[in-house]
């Protein structure tokens, strides 16, 4: 048989079983007798028949048995290669008509993917995954390109994003051009896309909330580091491999896989003074638009430039100031000189003028004016690890730390104090932590915190505070021992839930190194290994205008190919993890599916 007229058959009955095979197992009667309808609408004939070639007109046209209507037709329905203006997409009768409100290119195949919207206009019954396939030109083309879209992050699939093939290979061809195909990824992030040339492509990503087809500012991303050429075939043996059902899990993840695109979300770029506040009488904070602000000077009137103290954001978007001199003013008023982006996308030195009144006092606010409040946190299953949080409402500018005492009793009940370190954090200023030298295990500690150990830059002290911390037995806790092997320079070691939507404890370490997750409670973990470059002990995103990608991620494979190891009757586990065969594994396989809502 010619595959030419053979396709859309083996289309029509490879994504008819998929949907009419669950439908028919429905029997049940609607209240009031009579057996209920669960047979999909049967489309008798298309014009222009499928794959025709010399297409010249301006309209399709879908003829079925019965009465139809479109559901989610905005979601559902697409052209490829898209055009500037939607294609019009409306019932009349039995039929379905789109109408091209553009001339089509010429020598182009088109696909139309009317995906799961055509239905029968009375029960609802799904006509079944539809596609469509025609070209103006002589030839239909006949390459595909297949492949997942995930979280660069977290590696969970990307659906209902479009793939984008671009064949104008400048760097702004996904901002300024539509592209030469189009797809979209299902629930598990696959994507399919037919009826390519064989022609090197530009390949992107990106979720596209507003269907442009064109990268926006603020939107994710995804892209190949270099040019793609389709070279799979269009064949029934490769469609019997893709068109699988979507409960049938092994066959879904065993659908042809060409590459794997990883979805993530830009630092801004323009640099701009987006914000000033002034939340406390003493406090404010500039927030910039883009990471990595740099000031180059801060005029206050009336202060003191040596009475300001500024503390920097992780990520240096944010900027905060205290003021600890003896005066303030009601009204805040100064210059700030900055690098602000200019009209040609240069840093440059900008001066901006900046006025901060008094705030108002909270309504409902029931806390001491006269008195610095601090909250003290722990855990006991990680204090080894975090110490013990001291968190500040205000900037703390004096400290007493010799009177705090951090004790635990014996058996005998004797008190025993312990030796401790206490440091700021080394972001905020108002959040330090206090380790014990040693941390015994089956012990509780009681920490107690004299009143005027602290002073803020209010001039307030705090209260008096004590809190207890019990350090749990490790024995009836399991454990996770992660031996790092192969590989270079720095990783971060995350514990995940079973869904993996949840770190559970981290680990920064590097090749050669052996970290410990001790005090697990019974269940099932997962562990991701993230690849930490410039070694600031967080996962960093890509840069799409100096094709950069973002820092690569990967979910660790326990024996047998599980994404998840059960932690039961406090059992000690120890992984030894190979970095490079972990770095250089698809991670397709792993992909857990979106449950759908």
């Amino acid at each position: 048989m010619n595959f030419k007229k053979a396709f859309p058959i083996l289309l029509l009955s490879a994504f008819g079983y998929l949907v009419f095979a669950p439908s028919c197992a429905n029997t049940s009667a609607p209240p009031g007798g009579g057996a209920k309808d669960t047979i999909p609408p049967v489309l008798l004939h298309t014009n222009p028949p499928a794959n025709s070639t010399h297409f010249s007109g301006r309209r399709i046209q879908l003829t079925f048995d019965e009465f139809v209507k479109l559901n989610d037709a905005l979601n559902q329905i697409y052209l490829s290669p898209p055009q500037s203006r939607r294609p019009v997409t409306v019932v009349r009768g039995k039929s379905v008509v789109m109408t091209f409100p553009q001339p089509l290119d010429s020598a182009t195949t088109y696909h139309i993917q009317f995906g799961l919207s055509i239905q029968d206009n009375n029960e609802g019954n799904p006509f079944g995954a539809y596609s469509f396939s025609f070209s103006t030109g002589s030839e239909l083309d006949s390459l595909s390109f297949s492949g997942y879209l995930v979280d660069a992050q977290t590696l969970l699939p990307i659906a209902n994003a479009s793939i984008l093939l671009h064949t104008n290979h400048a760097d702004t061809s996904v901002y300024k051009n539509l592209p030469n195909a189009l797809g979209r990824t299902d629930s598990w992030g696959y994507f399919y896309l037919p009826n390519l040339k064989p022609v090197p492509y530009r390949v992107f990503a990106i979720e596209d909330p507003n269907r442009n087809h064109k990268l926006d500012d603020n939107e994710t991303v995804a892209f190949l580091d270099s040019l793609f050429v389709p070279v799979h075939t269009i064949t029934p043996e490769r469609l019997a491999h893709i068109l699988v059902d979507p409960q049938d899990t092994l066959n879904m993840l065993r659908r042809p896989v060409e590459q794997t695109l990883y979805l993530f979300k830009e630092k801004p770029k323009r640099q701009v003074l987006r914000d000033k506040v002034r939340p406390q009488p003493r406090m404010f904070f500039f927030t910039f638009n883009a990471p990595d602000a740099h000031v180059i000077d801060l005029d206050v009137q009336g202060v003191d430039s040596l009475s300001i103290v500024r503390e920097r954001s992780f990520w240096g978007d944010t900027l905060r100031y205290w003021i600890s001199g003896n005066h303030v003013p009601d009204t805040i008023r100064g210059t700030v000189h900055y690098l602000r982006t200019d009209s040609l996308n240069q840093l440059s030195p900008y001066e901006e003028r900046f006025s901060l009144n008094l705030p108002r006092e909270r309504e409902g606010q029931s806390e001491r004016k006269d008195t610095l409040i601090v909250e003290l946190k722990s855990k006991g299953e990680l204090v080894e690890r975090q110490g013990i949080e001291f968190l500040f409402s205000n900037y703390p500018a004096v400290f007493y730390t010799d009177s705090i005492i951090l004790r635990y009793a014996t058996a005998g009940e004797e008190k025993v104090k312990v030796p401790f370190t206490f440091h700021k954090d080394s972001l905020d200023g108002c959040r330090y932590y206090l380790h014990a030298q040693t941390w015994i295990p089956n012990t509780e500690y009681t920490l107690v915190v004299p009143q005027n150990t602290f002073k803020d830059v209010y001039g307030f002290a705090n209260d008096s505070l004590t809190h207890q911390v019990s350090i749990p037995d490790p024995n009836k806790f399991g454990s996770i021992t992660v031996i790092l092997e192969g590989g270079a320079g720095a990783y971060v070691v995350d514990l995940l839930s079973e869904s993996r939507d949840r770190v559970v404890r981290s680990l920064h370490l590097k090749s050669g190194e052996t970290g410990l997750f001790s005090y697990l409670a019974d269940g099932k973990y997962a562990i991701r290994i993230t690849e930490d470059k410039n070694g600031n002990g967080v996962w960093d995103t890509g840069n799409l205008s100096i094709g950069l990608q973002p820092e690569r991620v990967r979910i660790y494979r326990f024996s047998g190919e599980a994404d998840t190891i059960e932690i039961t009757d406090k059992i000690e586990l120890e992984q030894t993890i190979d970095l490079d065969k972990l770095f250089t594994h698809d991670i397709a396989p792993s992909i857990p599916p979106k449950t759908s809502k």
